[in-house]
């Protein structure tokens, strides 16, 4: 009998309010234990760059590893490296008691602004899904739980209570699903997080088509859906639509509002029974678990976040075998990023590390020779002058034989709860790249930031090394990928763009208002790129080594496909090049003759082979039906034209290496693509993604009244939008002095929490022990009407 049989079991011996007490948290960290039968209360804690247990200001905690973040990891594309990953994990959150964690996040890395991109993998889904299911499978390996986040369509920080995603269906499935389907099937996690965003108008807590009908019915997903922290908008009512457990809770009162919603008939006996059964399974999970895995060793935790970083950091440049140095005489560093242990970015996911180490530290330790350091600019300390700062790196910099002049983003420019304004590096960084050019060429930039950004001046650097936020270990082994030590071998897992302008949601990111129009649709990074023709920085897949590759013929075990059918790919790598490296084999399909809007190309595999010098390995790929089909809205379901497919080996999304074609059988008449479809079909022949409003609503099949401004304040207004009005500005007080710790001024999440607190809705204020009549009366104060505000708090509810 599997854990939701055995909790379906249970559920029938408890009375009626004990089940419903299982439903909403013990608190911020814990599910609600019941001892009469022996059920436990589950704690849970986040850790999508490693186990982040908060202190009493939730923003600052207990020491843990700090893991190179998601948009590093993913660069490894080694499914093997995140299990290794997500084991750490598990061993460390149960040896500090905590038996769930929250994570991974698979969303899609839409718009490069996105203030969460770091902690999210990458552009394409099948990438996502399969190194967030390896993640998962590692922390499970453990005995501790993960859960998969932030279903779905969580793409944007900005308005994130309020706004709603609109997807049209195709790119609904084929982008925006696919890598929690991926990951639910494959990784099996114990919890699925409900996002705050709304998809298509329905909240996703309340979104019973998607949470029901999909992931619980055609997915099949046996575990427990909870909403994200304060994320459910009908807290009641949304355990009948397919939400189990509501995050957090300060206060037991929901108890007599779920037991009055069923003696009323809005909650049915059913829907409480089946959200109990599912809480459960935590708790029998939990109960049969091994304790063997519980021994930790922080030293092991850290050594594998710096293998980890190892093999992700990408060598984006390298003209003319400028890297690696043969020894650092001679080198100088410049820029403050080196002098800042900048690994990791803000809000929920902020690890307290054990030992973060910046480049500085590494050098002063490591250096045989001595390298010289000057600042370059203030880096956001606004006591600093910073043309003093300039012209100090720019004398250093003429003494220097090389330089390594890092750059990053500022600290708090990344972070839950907000968006980048823009793609570019600070303006007194980019002056600084240039002063220090006209005296020295001998450049090899360092861009520490975990999405893209602007490099304008990429052509005259003599190499580029793109860290992302690597973890507390990272720039350890950024010290040895320079001095040759480690062969780089990570692959960027999304597109860098020439400037925002290129990026196809630009034009309409993040959306006016509460609405954000998804008119690009399927052409989500290089699938748009690549589509379109349009020139990038740096291409999805790209990433250089020390050693050079060859690659073989492709073998082909079958000649054509059919719907059950399924074919194997191999093809032979060797490693040319006198120095171990790895290779990752990237597998394209792709199809000339459409009938339908397709990209030009998709990725279907990825294999990762580490070689010897002289070594041949074999990269092997299971390809099936579906690997050839679209998601045809008409038919509602997975569907194939058929014909010849290409099967491209390419060493990243604009080169192709080896091709080879296979014949697709279909068994489905595919309907034509719909009029409405036409700007989809041709945008490539009239250059840039142009969609209005009109056609994509066409496109999606909706109706889209005109946004006008919101007529007063309601329960969805978050604290910032009523920030304005004397309540506000008394909300406003107490939110900053609560999420700020006066002893530790100096630690920069603060603003970060602040924001983060900020964006919430006020009805996520009943989640902290506030009233309803209180969220009531602040509605209502915040609209001007005074005593309006002190009658509700007088009134029954």
């Amino acid at each position: 009998m599997d854990e939701l049989e055995k909790a379906r079991e249970l559920v029938k011996r408890l009375p009626l309010k004990a089940k419903a007490r299982l439903l909403f948290g013990d608190g911020f960290w814990k599910t609600a234990a019941y001892k009469k039968e022996d059920v436990p209360s589950v704690v849970m804690h986040d850790g999508p760059l490693g186990l982040r247990i908060p202190g009493k200001n939730g923003t600052y905690g207990l020491p843990a590893v700090c893991f190179p973040s998601p948009a590093c990891l993913a660069s490894s594309f080694s499914e093997q490296l995140m299990f290794r990953v997500g084991e750490m994990m598990g061993m460390e959150a149960l040896f500090h008691n905590t038996d769930l964690l929250l994570a991974p996040g698979v969303n899609i890395k839409r718009n490069p602004l996105c203030g969460r991109n770091f902690e999210y993998y990458s552009e394409d889904p099948l990438l996502s899904g399969k190194l967030g299911s390896a993640l998962i499978r590692g922390i499970q390996c453990t005995g501790a739980g993960a859960t998969l986040k932030h279903f779905m369509g969580n793409n944007q920080e900005y308005r994130r209570f309020t706004y709603s995603a609109e997807i049209d269906e195709r790119a609904l499935h084929e982008i925006y699903l696919q890598p929690f389907e991926i990951a639910l099937r494959e990784g099996h996690p114990w919890a699925l997080m409900a996002s705050y965003n709304k998809v298509n108008g329905v909240q996703m807590a309340s979104n019973d088509l998607l949470l029901k009908d999909l992931v619980k019915g055609a997915w099949g997903f046996d575990g427990c859906i909870m909403s994200d922290w304060g994320g459910s908008a009908e807290p009641v009512t949304d355990h009948a639509r397919g939400l189990d457990l509501e995050m957090p809770m300060a206060t037991k009162k929901r108890t007599v509002e779920i037991l009055k919603a069923v003696e009323e008939g809005q909650l049915s006996q059913e829907d409480v029974d089946e959200a109990a059964a599912r809480v459960l399974t935590l708790a029998i999970r939990k109960n049969e678990r091994k304790e063997a895995f519980k021994a930790w060793n922080a030293g092991m935790g850290r050594m594998v976040a710096r293998q980890a970083a190892g093999a992700s950091i990408v060598l984006a440049k390298n003209d003319r075998d400028f890297l690696p140095f043969k020894d650092d005489r001679g080198l100088s560093v410049i820029g403050a990023a080196a002098e800042v242990s900048h690994i990791q970015g803000s809000g929920s996911s902020y690890v307290t590390p054990i030992k973060p180490v910046s480049f500085l530290d590494v050098v002063h330790l490591k250096s045989e020779h001595g390298i010289s350091y000057a600042r370059g600019y203030a880096y956001g300390d606004k006591h600093l002058d910073s043309q003093k700062l300039k012209d100090e790196a720019v004398e250093l910099a003429k003494k220097s034989k090389k330089v390594l002049l890092f750059l990053a983003l500022p600290l708090l420019s990344e972070s839950e709860g907000y968006d980048r304004e823009d793609m570019e590096l600070p303006k007194e960084q980019r002056e600084l790249f240039d002063a220090v050019y006209e005296v020295n060429q001998n450049i090899c930039l360092v861009v520490i930031a975990g999405s893209p950004v602007e490099l304008p001046f990429a052509d005259r650097a003599r190499a580029i090394l793109l860290p992302y936020l690597p973890g507390e270990a990272g720039m350890e082994a950024l010290y040895d990928i320079l001095m040759g030590r480690i062969n780089p071998s990570g692959r960027l897992a999304e597109t860098w763009p020439l400037s925002y302008e290129d990026v196809p949601s630009s034009k309409f990111y993040p959306g006016p208002l509460d609405r954000s129009l998804y008119k690009e649709s399927i052409y989500v990074g290089y699938r748009f790129y690549e589509t379109a023709n349009e020139p990038v920085r740096f291409p999805f897949g790209h990433g250089l080594s020390y050693t050079k590759f060859k690659y073989g013929k492709i073998r082909l075990s079958e000649k054509s496909i059919e719907p059950d059918g399924k074919a194997t790919l191999e093809i032979d790598v060797t490693n040319i090049g006198k120095v171990v490296g790895r290779e990752v084999v990237l597998l394209f399909v792709s199809k000339k003759a459409n009938s339908h809007a397709r990209p030009k190309q998709e990725l279907k595999g990825f294999v990762s082979l580490s070689l010897k010098p002289g070594e041949t390995k074999t990269a092997r790929f299971e390809l099936c039906y579906r690997d050839f089909c679209f998601y045809c809205a008409s038919l509602g379901k997975w569907a194939s034209e058929g014909g010849v497919f290409n099967l491209e080996i390419m060493k990243n999304a604009s080169k192709s290496l080896v091709s080879s074609s296979i014949k697709v059988i279909a068994s489905d008449k595919v309907p034509a693509e719909p009029a409405s479809a036409k700007p989809y079909m041709t945008f490539v022949k009239n250059g840039f993604l142009d969609v209005s409003d009109q056609e994509f609503a066409a496109y999606a099949g909706k109706i889209y009244e005109k946004e006008g401004k919101p007529n007063g304040f309601d329960e969805n207004s978050t604290f910032q939008d009523i920030s304005r009005t004397w309540i506000g500005k008394i909300i406003k007080v107490v939110i900053h002095s609560i999420m700020t710790d006066k002893d530790e001024k100096k630690n920069h999440q603060e603003s970060g929490f602040y924001l983060m607190a900020m964006a919430q809705p006020l009805r996520s204020a009943s989640t902290m022990g506030i009233s309803k009549k209180m969220v009531k009366s602040i509605v209502a104060w915040a609209n001007g009407h005074f005593f309006e505000g002190f009658k509700n708090l007088l009134r029954r509810y």
